[in-house]
């Protein structure tokens, strides 16, 4: 059973990024570039849909950008997960 998100906070699994370009070349990473990140949000807190999320733009299987260094890491299932606060969430960039 996949954990549920309390209060105002928001499960997302990050995106992988990738610093090989298609070609195989490695490129260094640059914090600037790297700061905002994707994930797939898999939970969400209900005090989001009161407050925030009025009209549940936001939901399970949305992606989304959010602050890479904001939130905490958990693993489940072998793979990890960020708990965020819902205001470190900059964009719902797919809504389902």
């Amino acid at each position: 059973m996949f954990p549920k998100a309390l209060n105002d906070n928001v499960i997302v699994k990050p995106d992988v990024v990738s610093n090989q370009t298609e070609s195989g070349l490695y490129i260094a990473p640059d914090d600037k570039k790297q700061r905002p990140t994707t994930g797939t949000v898999y939970s969400v807190g209900e005090d989001c849909y009161l407050s925030l999320n009025p009209h549940k733009i936001l939901s399970p299987g949305c992606e989304v950008l959010f602050v890479k260094n904001a939130g905490h890491e958990m693993e489940h299932a072998g793979e990890t997960y960020l708990i965020l606060e819902s205001k470190h969430l900059l964009a719902a960039l797919s809504v389902v």
